[in-house]
């Protein structure tokens, strides 16, 4: 039976889950299950309003201490229903003070120069791509666009990140082609630059800049069309094969049939 999808928008993410597995797209975007945040979200959530207050901070002159930000952004974050699953909230709240107070993060955010546009820091910069046979746009958010026109993503992770990984992250592809449509000149080279927290016993932070080619764009927008040709048909099958398909990563788990539903 065909599944009828009103949509108004697509978004970096959205697109991200139906190739990660297209029934966990239907069962968050069509069915609209509820499922509870998981700690390693509130834990993202938590450090990017920290370094977002950080860096408007450097713009205002205002003087801010990022673990007192931090302790504050994370006590906020944890008012909501999360699923701990066996976590400890003090344990992962002082997991990321020791995060954002390593030396590489104080080094990075005391280097953080953002982009000023009428007076404010470009954090958070809102885009709508539009995507040439696709009728509803790619909405999303860039977290910081630096002074010199690149756009970065702040990410919190397990495991340390490589180059070849950050090269094959489409999302830089996808914020760069919004910046082009919108008219953003500073960056030609299509620079694009990913700054990673890496947890552990000695957390630090890792920058990887990397760069897309129109090539690259043009293929992002047939892979768009792709996508929203497959989700208009109501093609959704449970893909098995990545590393989602589990009990601990997937939010749909439960109520699968290729997983733990009965």
């Amino acid at each position: 039976m065909r599944v009828m999808v009103e949509l108004n928008h697509l978004s970096y993410s959205s697109l991200s889950l139906y190739s990660m597995c297209p029934r966990a797209w239907r069962y968050r975007y069509v069915e609209k299950v509820q499922t509870l945040t998981a700690p390693a979200l509130v834990l993202g959530s938590a450090f990017h309003a920290t370094v977002e207050r950080v860096v408007r901070a450097s713009v205002t002159g205002e003087q801010v201490d990022a673990g007192v930000v931090w302790e504050a952004e994370w006590a906020k974050v944890c008012e909501q229903e999360i699923a701990w699953n066996g976590d400890a909230p003090e344990i992962i709240g002082a997991e990321g003070a020791r995060m954002i107070a390593c030396q590489t993060s104080r080094d990075l955010l005391a280097s953080l120069s953002p982009l000023v546009e009428n007076g404010e820091p470009v954090i958070e910069k809102r885009f709508e791509l539009s995507v040439p046979g696709v009728p509803v746009p790619v909405l999303g958010f860039i977290d910081l666009i630096t002074a010199d026109g690149v756009p970065c993503d702040l990410k919190t992770a397990g495991r340390a990140w490589s180059v070849d990984q950050a090269r094959k992250e489409v999302q830089p592809t996808v914020y760069l082609a919004a910046l082009n449509q919108l008219g953003y000149t500073l960056n030609p080279e299509r620079r694009f630059t990913h700054h990673v927290w890496v947890k552990g016993r000695n957390p630090r932070v890792e920058s990887f800049t990397t760069t897309r080619t129109v090539g690259e764009m043009f293929q992002l927008f047939a892979n768009i069309r792709d996508t929203w040709t497959s989700i208009e048909a109501g093609l959704f099958p449970t893909n098995t094969t990545t590393w989602k398909h589990s009990k601990k990563f997937c939010d749909f788990w439960a109520m699968c049939p290729a997983g733990g539903a009965v």
